[in-house]
């Protein structure tokens, strides 16, 4: 426990780029509602207002469940 060696720093953005990839973001979302384009798609989760990876995983449960439900094999149809 007291070698350094076993310690590895710990890596953190920095500000500016946290700010930039917001912008970033925002202007891409900002593009697509101006042309009518969905950039995400059906399935993205990351980068969307109120999606999550709790979204992900209610959505991936609910369709193994379904699934199940139709006395299929989930596994085969994902």
């Amino acid at each position: 426990m007291t070698n350094v060696e076993n310690y590895r720093p710990i890596s953190n953005l920095c500000s500016m780029g946290k700010f930039y990839e917001k912008c970033l973001l925002e202007k891409i979302l900002e593009c697509s509602a101006k042309n009518g384009i969905d950039s995400f798609g059906d399935h993205q989760h990351a980068y969307r207002k109120n999606h999550s990876t709790t979204t992900a995983g209610l959505t991936l449960q609910s369709l193994i469940a379904n699934e199940l439900d139709r006395e299929k094999n989930a596994w085969l149809t994902l």
